[in-house]
């Protein structure tokens, strides 16, 4: 029972902190024209993927189908991960723990360490797969360190679902993969084997038949952007330095927690767990890092807590006995300290750091679900939402019209699929997302945030009516002579800067 009232009360802090980050609107606009039944796009007539997590899109389709808002699914998905990612790493732990105080204890710790992560709470309901990728990493884990992989249709299928809600996971799991087939299988026991990754295979499929590659438009977008590998690592060590300044308690247990696993991993099975954590780790440091401070580390404090937490259950004694008063007084405290504590220590709030990272749920206060639910509508500080009514209408009342945005979720996502958005940073657009590094306005831009030179004439190409003077105005008034001005305009030099 503690198990599940301390997976309850985790679940009850992430639902405190409920909210939807600007860039899960992308994937929301696709899931919206995927029920509309105009198929997982973007823009009308364009094939491009522009989400990096296919399970997760698929899951928001599923819920969607029955009437549900991507926004409120999202956070209920969120919800329900985060209780099943803390309920199933108690049972674990109850099938090994020696006495009822250890469990008490080490529950207890697991939920404070991640109750006390703001990215980690943060992004359980952001509207990105944090939340899902947890849930299977804790599954993994499990399944690896205390099961020995003796059963491995269970652990490849986790495996295979977790490549398959972000494809750098595949980095993670690597050294499991290497491990489990290594062993001498039965030529029958591989074929056994093989229905497990029919899930991936079946999304490569149809994303090289309907999107023409298997890779997300954002790898083509996002990697690569700085001048070297030099530079890359720099930026990604300062998204380590930013998460150990800023999440320091967690972060430094993650270490420690590391430690303990790699002096217990004796097994094969149990170095690659470790492994696997560190080659995630390295992974993150050579691209750069994010601009969303911590989220690319939050499965690193997951599988570092779930490792650190079943090897001190396997070097710990003790004896049972009646212990509901310490549980109950220990439950009671740790919700004092989750409720009351949290966020204590160095925060700069919505500030973006002189390294282009931020806290996002912060940066935007408008997109709470708070803050949803009391004005009954979002709130952009960054942005007028008015925008995008005002361009729904005119498009309803005009015909199809294409704008440019640097931020495109939201925008995108109320205006409808009547109105197409080119994505300036090239998350949703083939054409910017290749443009080479020469067109980088800034030659060691943001991370994340590729802003580019963008030729006019692939603009003009596209109809884009945001590149007329007084466009938005002419959208409010509803004047449909707009479209007719796009076509030989001359703008006043070849190239159009993306912010």
């Amino acid at each position: 029972m503690l198990i599940y009232v301390l997976a309850m009360g985790i679940t009850a802090l992430v639902f405190n902190h409920a909210w939807v980050s600007e860039d899960s609107f992308i994937t929301f606009r696709y899931v919206s024209n995927t029920v509309d039944g105009l198929g997982p796009i973007f823009n009308l007539g364009e094939r491009v993927q522009g989400f990096t997590h296919p399970l997760w899109f698929i899951l928001l389709v599923l819920g969607s189908f029955i009437g549900a808002d991507p926004i409120y699914l999202s956070i209920v998905y969120g919800l329900v991960f985060t209780f099943l990612t803390m309920a199933i790493l108690g049972c674990a732990l109850a099938q090994r723990v020696p006495n009822r105080h250890t469990l008490v204890i080490l529950i207890a710790f697991a939920s404070l360490l991640w109750g006390l992560s703001d990215p980690w709470v943060s992004f359980q309901t952001s509207g990105l797969e944090n939340s899902l990728s947890n849930l299977l990493i804790v599954a993994i884990l499990i399944e690896a360190w205390l099961h020995t992989m003796g059963r491995p249709r269970r652990l490849l299928l986790f495996v295979t679902l977790l490549c398959l809600t972000r494809p750098d996971f595949i980095i993670f799991t690597t050294p499991l993969v290497i491990v489990l087939l290594a062993r001498k299988w039965p030529v029958r026991r591989f074929f056994g084997l093989a229905w497990t990754t029919l899930p991936a295979i079946g999304w490569l499929a149809f994303a090289w038949a309907f999107y023409g590659t298997v890779l997300p438009n954002t790898a083509t977008a996002k990697l690569g952007i700085y001048p070297n590998w030099v530079v890359a690592v720099g930026q990604g060590l300062r998204y380590l330095q930013d998460w150990l300044t800023y999440d320091t308690i967690p972060a430094i247990s993650a270490v420690v927690f590391l430690g303990f696993a790699m002096f217990a991993a004796r097994s094969k099975e149990r170095i690659a767990c470790v492994i696997g954590i560190l080659f995630y780790c390295i992974w993150v440091v050579w691209i750069g890092g994010d601009f969303m401070r911590g989220r690319m580390l939050t499965p690193v404090l997951t599988a570092t807590v779930v490792l650190g937490s079943l090897t001190i259950v396997e070097k710990s004694v003790g004896v049972r006995g009646r212990t509901w008063p310490i549980e109950t007084g220990v439950a009671a405290g740790l919700f004092l300290v989750l409720f009351f504590l949290h966020g204590v220590g160095p925060n700069p709030g919505a500030t973006i750091s002189e390294y282009g990272i931020v806290n996002e749920r912060l940066y935007y206060p408008g997109y709470q679900l708070r803050s949803i639910l009391k004005q009954g509508r979002l709130e952009n500080p960054y942005l007028d939402l008015q925008l995008a009514e005002d361009l729904r209408i005119f498009a309803v009342t005009c015909g199809q019209i294409t704008i440019h945005l640097r931020n495109t979720g939201t925008i995108a996502y109320l205006a409808g699929p009547n109105v197409s958005v080119i994505d300036t940073l090239g998350l949703t657009d083939t054409y910017i997302a290749s443009l080479p590094r020469e067109y980088l306005i800034d030659s060691t831009p943001r991370p994340g945030h590729p802003d580019k030179f963008i030729p006019i004439s692939y603009l003009i190409s596209r109809h884009d009516l945001a590149i007329l003077p007084g466009w938005t105005l002419s959208v409010s008034r509803g004047d449909c002579a707009l479209l007719s001005k796009v076509t030989g305009f001359q703008y006043p030099s070849d190239f159009f800067p993306s912010p």
